[in-house]
């Protein structure tokens, strides 16, 4: 019972996604379903279950060039890439869940599709406390600086904490993506920032 009750919860929170989304879908290129946390100042995409994977009109990004795009398709076999408006809850990205399709990457941003404001020798590191299917764990992290694609770290296993120095100061964007066939929901995503001083 407390089961049904928790599956009819998530598909209204969906579909309540669904009807809300339609009104900004125009400000940013490829924007998955987005829908409200238990956790203040924080979003997540999908709760609890992937829903159908949205049909991407291009594959671009309002943060990443083409040259960099190319290069996820190219290199890692990406299909989709989505730019997710993200609000900023202090010097930490912090999602209780968050549904990453096959063969999918998607940039972190605010809501107004602003980055994170970083000094040179700061730290961001990320961190995946658990994934639905770890036995097909495929996982990157990276760095995004006008436009370019900075830095990357490989999520080898969840609970593992990867860092990348900030060589300049500036504009940053941050993006996850699963190189792998099966469909995630990571859990307790964490990339944070260690300003320097």
């Amino acid at each position: 019972m407390e089961r049904n009750l928790k599956k009819i919860s998530v598909v209204i929170c969906i579909i309540l996604c669904l009807l809300s989304a339609c009104g900004s879908k125009d400000k940013i290129p490829n924007t998955p379903e987005i829908a409200e946390t238990q956790t203040e100042g924080n979003r997540i995409i999908a709760p609890d279950t992937i829903p159908e994977k949205p049909a991407v009109e291009e594959f671009r990004s309002v943060v990443l060039n083409k040259k960099n795009t190319d290069r996820l398709c190219s290199e890692y076999g990406i299909e989709t890439l989505f730019d997710c408006p993200y609000i900023k809850d202090g010097d930490m990205i912090d999602l209780s869940q968050i549904a990453l399709y096959g063969r999918s990457a998607e940039v972190l941003m605010h809501e107004d599709a602003q980055g994170w404001e970083l000094e040179k020798g700061s730290n961001v590191s990320f961190f995946v406390q658990s994934v639905s299917d770890d036995t097909s764990l495929d996982l990157c992290g990276g760095v995004i600086f006008d436009g370019n694609i900075i830095a990357e770290v490989k999520i080898m296993s969840v609970k593992d904490v990867q860092s990348v120095e900030i060589e300049e100061t500036g504009t940053y964007y941050f993006y996850m993506m699963n190189c792998g066939d099966t469909d995630q929901v990571l859990s307790d995503l964490k990339i944070t920032f260690d300003r320097a001083k």
